[in-house]
């Protein structure tokens, strides 16, 4: 199985593909425009702009990417290697939100902490996390 961080590089490049544009301004909608072409326009919010066509393409590319995260969340070895990768990255030892961070990264909350095997993943990626620590403040 693919790892987590190769997952997330590849779904990133899957994404930087796709036919989205972002405008903030009447300048940088003027250039979506003029990059996308003079076609009907949408946005899904947050400055995102896309020609109408292409939400097949893009919501097909969201969808398998979502897929792969829940199947993802079935191989316990790749999802603990991902919960660490996800503590490292968003800074969880001084994030007073840390776990819901994490948790959030995919598509989780504190309550599949209950099912047993996410939460015995969680508890190793935790503890290696720790370990990491240690190991560098003594560096």
């Amino acid at each position: 199985m693919e790892s987590y961080i190769d997952m997330q590089a590849r779904h990133r490049k899957e994404i930087d593909a796709l036919p989205i544009c972002y405008a903030f301004n009447k300048e940088q909608i003027d250039e979506a425009k003029e990059k996308l072409g003079d076609v009907p326009l949408a946005t899904f919010g947050c400055g995102s702009v896309y020609r109408k066509a292409d939400f097949g393409l893009i919501t097909a590319v969201l969808d398998r990417h979502e897929e792969e995260h829940k199947k993802l969340r079935e191989d316990y070895k790749e999802l603990e290697d991902g919960f660490l990768y996800e503590m490292a990255n968003h800074e969880f030892n001084i994030n007073w939100q840390g776990i819901e961070d994490v948790l959030r990264c995919f598509g989780m909350t504190e309550d599949d902490l209950k099912n047993p095997q996410i939460m015995a993943a969680w508890s190793k990626a935790l503890k290696r996390y720790w370990a990491d620590i240690e190991a560098n403040n003594k560096e």
